[in-house]
């Protein structure tokens, strides 16, 4: 089957997306680095994964579909590629343990280059996620509403600007919509 971006709309709100250095050890650096701002360890929530790219960056990503995550913009540098190749992985934490990866084959930013509120970037999967591994979230239709109680799902990192360990292992965060979240998950 055959996903076209073309045209493809967004409603709905992006929570959280951390980025850092992919490192391949991550369990060991979170243990000989700084401690990691805010969250709890979890392995809920299994659509919400870590994107890993090939130019060695990572992402929180959230299946939307079985083919298709949505995540920041700025991880894709705000760029399209539309044709077919291997960008990296979707790793999705399965519970109550192991994990699964899925290759990124495709991607399209939804907004101009520059940070602000339009920081969407759609991954199309080379293979569907079955669902047995994770079910697609839904997508938000509204804007809470201030306090809301909210939880939201991600690979922070820790406030060592310089080196970013620590966003390998997802973690939950509970606070109330409209709470400021600076340097709570990752700097």
């Amino acid at each position: 089957m055959r996903i076209s971006f073309a045209g493809v709309g967004v409603v709905g709100l992006v929570a959280l997306v951390g980025c850092a250095a992919d490192t391949s050890d991550t369990e060991t650096s979170i243990e000989q680095t700084e401690p990691v701002i805010g969250g709890v360890v979890t392995r809920d929530r299994p659509e919400v994964g870590m994107a890993s790219f090939s130019w060695g960056s990572y992402c929180t990503a959230t299946l939307i579909s079985p083919g298709v995550a949505i995540t920041a913009a700025h991880c894709v540098d705000w760029e399209t590629r539309d044709r077919t190749d291997r960008f990296g992985s979707l790793r999705l934490d399965k519970q109550p343990s192991g994990s699964a990866r899925f290759q990124i084959d495709r991607y399209r930013a939804l907004s101009p280059k520059g940070l602000g509120a339009p920081d969407v970037a759609l991954l199309r999967l080379a293979t569907p996620v079955p669902a047995d591994v994770a079910t697609p979230a839904p997508l938000a239709t509204a804007k809470p509403a201030n306090n809301t109680p909210l939880t939201i799902y991600g690979y922070g990192c820790n406030d060592d600007w310089e080196h970013q360990t620590g966003g390998g292992t997802k973690r939950d965060y509970h606070y109330r919509y409209g709470q400021r979240l600076e340097n709570v998950l990752c700097p």
